[in-house]
């Protein structure tokens, strides 16, 4: 099933000069661009970045939101560019 992102946030780095990618897909779940979130063996848990971005005002950050996608538009649009 292909998961779509409906919100994509961009979180500073506390310790480097990166930019984290957070994303809210439209199943509820959130994932991050961070290696601590990538690389963790087991249950995947929310990172720092996530749990930022949960409890601050999200509008803080840049956002996009998509809207009106629906998951067959998207595999449509992927067969015709693989056409």
């Amino acid at each position: 099933m292909v998961k779509l992102i409906v919100s994509s946030f961009n979180v500073e780095s506390t310790s480097t000069n990166k930019t984290w990618k957070v994303a809210k897909y439209d199943d509820g779940s959130w994932a991050c661009s961070c290696p601590a979130w990538i690389f963790k063996k087991g249950e995947r848990k929310d990172c720092k970045h996530i749990e930022e971005v949960k409890k601050t005002n999200m509008e803080h950050y840049k956002t996009i939101s998509i809207t009106g996608i629906t998951p067959e538009k998207v595999i449509e649009s992927l067969s015709e560019v693989a056409k």
